[in-house]
């Protein structure tokens, strides 16, 4: 059987206090204003990549694996699959 992953505000928090960081600090670091990390952390609120990025930064953790963990496609990789699966059509359409 599976392990069910925790939500992404449970991740987030536990790394958050790992690192020693108030909900403020980390915010700060972030850019943004602290209830926002409240509402992330409570699974109120998304955040968009360029501020998860920030805060894996904070963190010290991979912004890759962050930004994944948080149910989103690093920019770098959606384009790289996008290229794969444009490759894959046109060769099976018989473009190429």
């Amino acid at each position: 059987m599976r392990r069910k992953e925790q939500p992404f505000g449970v991740y987030l928090r536990e790394l958050r206090v790992r690192a020693g960081l108030t909900q403020l600090e980390l915010a700060e670091c972030a850019g943004v204003h602290h209830t926002y990390v409240c509402k992330i952390e409570a699974g109120h609120l998304v955040a968009g990549e360029p501020l998860l990025r920030a805060m894996a930064a904070a963190l010290e953790v991979n912004a890759d694996e962050f930004v994944m963990r948080a149910g989103r496609i690093p920019a770098g990789q959606y384009i790289r699959a996008l290229r794969l699966l444009r490759e894959k059509i046109l060769t099976t359409d018989g473009h190429r």
